[in-house]
């Protein structure tokens, strides 16, 4: 049974709040993610030195807590895009104080222009949690962004206002 409360707001009108949460022995290893998806920003194909990105990874509980991604459908994922990583992941394994947080940190290099998309489980040893991140990023061509943004800027400055001076 999930707790549900009702706040009063003005001129009468109410909202329903439905209330989750998850209970664990002080002694149990836990790790929180902010989202089960991860959307990367588009990277231009051929970027030989992509941003690094990362999400965030709490250890909510009263242990040190443990993580590591598991590789394998990553792996796969390499064999299906011709031997290319597409998804690489600096820390795979780490360590997280109690209420602390870390980054897990990713560099996505795409190879084409098309939108990717992965699922990494990433597990506590010897914990009762873990989560399936999907991964998911767009790869594109520089040629195509600029033609792109010089459509944008040309519709742009067709609807500039431009005053007319009269003496």
């Amino acid at each position: 049974m999930e707790p549900t409360g009702i706040v009063a707001l003005t001129q009468g009108k109410q909202v329903t709040l439905n209330f989750t949460g998850q209970t664990f022995w002080p002694s149990e290893k836990t790790i929180h993610f902010n989202s089960e998806y991860v959307r990367f920003q588009p990277i231009e194909l051929g970027d030989l030195q992509p941003p690094v990105q990362s999400f965030d990874v709490h250890n909510v509980g009263e242990q040190w807590a443990e993580y590591e991604c598991d590789l394998a459908a990553l792996e796969a994922y390499r064999e299906e895009n011709y031997g290319h990583d597409v998804f690489q992941v600096e820390n795979p394994t780490g360590r997280i104080a109690p209420h602390s947080s870390t980054q897990i940190r990713w560099t996505f290099r795409p190879i084409e222009a098309k939108e990717y998309t992965s699922t990494v489980p990433v597990r506590v040893p010897y914990g009762n949690s873990g989560r399936v991140i999907t991964l998911a990023g767009r790869g594109y061509h520089p040629r195509k962004r600029k033609e792109n943004l010089r459509k944008m800027r040309n519709a742009h400055a067709s609807l500039q206002w431009q005053p007319k001076l009269q003496f």
